[in-house]
């Protein structure tokens, strides 16, 4: 099993979406895509394109990730429906991002959930 995936910096490497079946049979325990210096205007923080994350490319993990950080993006649209398949996941950062809605969750196994700086108006 293949332990960490990380892209730090580099939105030319991605789309507005990841798409289902990306990663192959690979599993990681730490997933990391961020733009490391949180932006403090939002024209840069558009710069970072990644919008959604279907529940497709990130269910493959299920029986193996701990650690998920998507930060400092355009994240409008998280998967949150299906965490609760993860039995494994502690840490779910999804700071700097522009999500507007967080429904209930449903996992028993987050420790620690960041949300900060986002564009929550509504909890569910």
């Amino acid at each position: 099993m293949t332990k960490e995936f990380r892209i730090v910096n580099e939105p030319k490497f991605m789309d507005e979406y990841i798409p289902a079946g990306i990663f192959g049979g690979l599993t990681f325990q730490d997933v990391e895509i961020s733009w490391h210096h949180p932006p403090s205007h939002q024209s840069q923080r558009n710069a970072f394109p990644l919008k959604k994350i279907p529940p497709m490319a990130i269910l493959p993990f299920q029986n193996s990730l701990v650690n998920l950080t998507i930060q400092s993006g355009n994240l409008e649209d998280f998967p949150f429906h299906s965490l609760h398949a993860f039995k494994f996941l502690k840490y779910l950062d999804l700071s700097w991002n522009s999500i507007t809605s967080v429904p209930t969750l449903k996992s028993e196994s987050i420790l620690i959930l960041h949300l900060r700086n986002n564009k929550i108006t509504r909890l569910e």
